[in-house]
């Protein structure tokens, strides 16, 4: 088993010279068995427990074994223990799950680690696949338990339990029995003790077949996650911290909801949300969240952002130049210069009259604005229609600035200004307001 440890590692790519690898050990045959392979491949290691507080004086004994087994060949031993009550509610074995990742990635970024190493093996893919066919799962979730996430590498993929096993009674590994594996408690243990082995017995190539299916699929993954990507390079853009998704070819393509779903699940939408998304997609304003994001529909488009509260901006009474101040991570910068032959401007450059009477604020919009656009004959517009015909979303909104002086309002910033904000012929100088 040893030699196919190196193959599977040196064919894998998993492990580079001098890398450090942080093993996450409970002491229990799979991850002592990935130990005494370590040790003999002579990689550096060290050795992290979780003492998840579950089983009173067993957790306490796999701890002090795990421990002493470090001191005896002088492994680096990091320890974390739970308070009795972390798990009282919820998903346990999610929530020890989570907690144990972000743990090992503290540890191994406060110690110099390289790599994170579990001792999953092929009988925990099979489990694994039973678990997420059950739940329904997608390609993505019926491809197995990766070899590599980021940082985390299970070199034990390649082996069996049995051949771990008879690895551990070969050259005598010692463990721990962890009484809670014997138990039909959680859903794992119901597959492994109930539902596998009559699927073994069945038919003897069942469980080489649900691996070679495993495989399958996660080459099926590999070429839609490459098409996709090919896909969405032309329909995505990311600026400004949004993710802007043209929806039309998507709606056109045949395979919407399952299309929309691979490309925003990073987000956490579910395929239900993505159903609603493009069945009202040309509806502006509709907004959809998540936990984290939120995304709203603006003509024909998703354009989805990190979820946070709208800002209170400090009105700022303008009294010299230059100005700056910052607003929803820009920069914005108020000077007088000359007046330039181009006024048009740019996206982030902007020129207004500097003969507007005082006093002069800039300000958050307000509901009951109104301007006087250029060209409208002196004729005022409701400050809401005004965004909507310049056809902004309502993310671009929220940004919205104006400046007000003597209570009328001049101009939006970085949008337009007002017909008494215009700068007349025989100007010299006027503002200069840049975005960056």
């Amino acid at each position: 088993m040893l030699d196919k440890f190196l193959l599977y590692i040196n064919g894998r790519n998993l492990i580079d010279n001098g890398q450090k690898v942080l093993l996450a050990v409970s002491g229990g045959i799979d991850s002592m068995v990935m130990v005494d392979v370590f040790l003999r491949a002579q990689f550096p290691i060290g050795i992290a427990h979780i003492n998840h507080k579950l089983r009173g004086v067993e957790s306490d004994e796999d701890q002090n074994f795990v421990a002493n087994f470090c001191a005896k060949y002088q492994i680096p031993f990091y320890l974390l223990e739970l308070p009795e009550n972390t798990f009282d509610k919820g998903n346990l074995q999610d929530k020890a799950r989570n907690l144990r990742y972000e743990w090992l990635q503290d540890i191994a970024l406060q110690h110099k680690y390289d790599l994170i190493a579990t001792a999953h093996h092929s009988s925990d893919e099979v489990e694994t696949f039973m678990i997420n066919l059950m739940r329904g799962a997608g390609v993505s979730g019926l491809d197995g338990i990766p070899v590599r996430s980021g940082n985390i590498i299970r070199p034990l993929l390649f082996a069996s339990k049995e051949d771990i096993l008879q690895y551990a009674m070969d050259h005598a590994v010692q463990y721990r029995e962890d009484s809670s594996n014997a138990t039909d408690k959680y859903l794992r243990n119901k597959i492994r003790h109930n539902v596998l082995p009559v699927l073994y017995a069945t038919d003897v190539r069942s469980k080489s077949g649900i691996l070679k299916s495993i495989n399958n699929l996660q080459q099926t993954e590999n070429l839609l996650t490459f098409l996709l990507k090919q896909y969405t390079d032309e329909i995505v853009i990311v600026r400004n911290c949004l993710t802007e998704i043209s929806l039309e070819p998507i709606v056109s393509s045949g395979v919407g909801p399952g299309l929309l779903f691979e490309i925003i699940k990073q987000f956490g939408y579910n395929k239900e949300q993505c159903r609603d998304i493009l069945n009202s997609f040309a509806i502006n304003g509709n907004r959809y969240l998540t936990t984290e994001y939120e995304a709203i529909t603006h003509r024909k488009k998703l354009i989805i952002r990190k979820f946070k509260e709208i800002p209170k901006f400090q009105p700022i009474k303008i009294e010299s130049f230059p100005l700056e101040f910052l607003w929803y991570n820009h920069l914005y910068r108020l000077e007088i210069i000359d007046v330039p032959t181009d006024l048009f401007g740019s996206s982030n450059v902007f020129y207004l009259s500097d003969d507007i009477e005082s006093p002069v604020v800039i300000r958050q919009r307000d509901i009951e604005d109104k301007i006087m656009p250029l060209g409208m004959r002196g004729r005022s517009q409701k400050l809401s229609d005004y965004l909507n015909n310049r056809k902004m979303s309502l993310f671009e909104k929220e940004e919205v600035l104006v400046i007000e002086a003597n209570g009328v309002i001049k101009a939006v910033l970085m949008a337009g200004i007002s017909d008494g904000a215009r700068i007349d012929h025989d100007a010299k100088t006027c503002i200069k307001i840049t975005k960056r």
